[in-house]
């Protein structure tokens, strides 16, 4: 009889023990977490962001959940919104370290898709603040560093032939060689064609060109190789000369 009794009481204790903690299992985002990341995976992104929604809205200390919910809004196009999630997380004391790169990341690739590559740089200067160690965020400063140079000549000539701003960027356009006295605006540009062993072979000569466009910069800072920034700019000119290079 008494077998009986504590047989009876052990199995109520497991059906309330299951029952509550079902209860709590439910009351958790992180069921909905993991069908947001399984519809990434399927490629389903209006149902991630739906989940993903819905994980947040249970359990507000799902730091990736955001993240993640703010890189498909920047998918979509709503850059902005995009920036006001990933913003809203860089104030959290709770934050670890890890946490805190992945957000600051989140932040660069928001910038550079809206090519404001001042904010990216300062985002990325955060990221080394908290891991000086970071290879992949010093070699993503280096890059916009090096690619702006010639990215910044053209604007600028661009913008001293159209509309500057100041006297002062017509000035940097004649101080650059851009305005010749009598030669105008124009500049000559060379184009080699190299060898399979990256020789130069053939000199392609475009006479009084100048750049009448410049594209946008866009980069994914997520990318693990190293991706150069690129951008097209456009010419026109009045005639081409093809040469051999002299060997």
């Amino acid at each position: 009889m008494i077998v009986l009794i504590i047989l009876v009481v052990a199995l109520i204790a497991c059906v309330l023990f299951l029952y509550f903690y079902r209860k709590r299992e439910k009351a958790t985002g992180h069921t909905p977490y993991i069908e947001a990341l399984i519809a990434l995976l399927e490629n389903k992104e209006t149902l991630a962001m739906k989940k993903f929604k819905e994980a947040v809205s249970i359990d507000s200390d799902l730091v990736d959940a955001y993240v993640r919910l703010g890189d498909l809004y920047r998918k979509k196009g709503d850059v902005e919104r995009a920036i006001q999630i990933h913003q809203s997380l860089t104030v959290r004391p709770t934050l670890n370290k890890y946490e805190e790169k992945k957000v600051y990341l989140a932040l660069v690739n928001d910038m550079l898709e809206t090519t404001r590559l001042n904010k990216a740089t300062s985002f990325l200067k955060e990221i080394i603040k908290i891991d000086k160690k970071d290879k992949h965020a010093r070699e993503l400063i280096l890059e916009i560093y090096e690619d702006m140079g010639n990215y910044r000549e053209l604007h600028t000539w661009m913008r001293g032939l159209g509309f500057p701003e100041s006297f002062q960027e017509h000035a940097d356009l004649v101080e650059a060689g851009r305005l010749d006295q009598g030669e105008g605006p124009f500049s000559d540009v060379s184009l080699f064609i190299l060898t399979n062993l990256s020789n130069p072979n053939i000199e392609i000569t475009f006479r009084d060109a100048f750049p009448i466009s410049l594209s946008e910069l866009r980069f994914d800072a997520t990318m693990e190789d190293i991706v150069y920034l690129n951008c097209t700019a456009t010419f026109r000119y009045t005639l081409f000369d093809v040469s051999l290079v002299p060997k």
